[in-house]
């Protein structure tokens, strides 16, 4: 469980759950489950990138502090820095890409899901339509022909 205290705990724990969805999906989920999990990775996705802007903004505040490259504070600095933008880009790109399964996960949102077809079908066959009402028994509310009073579409 996610202790939303300790980055390395959750860190290791969202690796570990993120191994283990990979393992899991190597086998085609059925559709709902697909669509559960897409939803779940837009969540993931989400988080992610918000993590990775927040590591950037920590990685920008190490520079002038006591980050050092072989002894020189000023290459420390310009590595926190760099470090620091590499972790944006990634955050922009998490970004597009939390941006891609929300899309995924909406447009599965709207299709239908149907069972595989029966056992020795190659391809779906429509259902064929069901046959259209008998004509009505009751006699037409005024005759052909006939002048017609407005009573508001009511019928009566």
């Amino acid at each position: 469980m996610a202790t939303f205290e300790d980055p390395v705990r959750d860190a290791l724990e969202a690796r570990e759950a993120l191994r283990g969805l990979a393992y899991a999906t190597r086998h085609p989920p059925n559709r709902i489950e697909a669509y559960q999990t897409l939803e779940s990775l837009h969540w993931a996705a989400s988080a992610l990138q918000t993590t990775l802007e927040q590591m950037a903004e920590a990685y920008r505040g190490y520079a002038g502090t006591d980050t050092l490259v072989g002894g020189d504070a000023a290459a420390g600095a310009k590595e926190s820095n760099k470090i620091g933008s590499r972790l944006n880009k990634a955050s922009r790109n998490m970004r597009r890409a939390a941006e891609l399964l929300t899309e995924a996960w909406n447009l599965d949102g709207h299709t239908d899901h149907v069972t595989s077809p029966p056992p020795g079908r190659t391809a779906w066959q429509f259902p064929v339509p069901p046959p259209s009402p008998p004509p009505s028994s009751r006699p037409s509310p005024s005759r052909p022909g006939a002048p017609s009073a407005d009573r508001g579409g009511l019928g009566l």
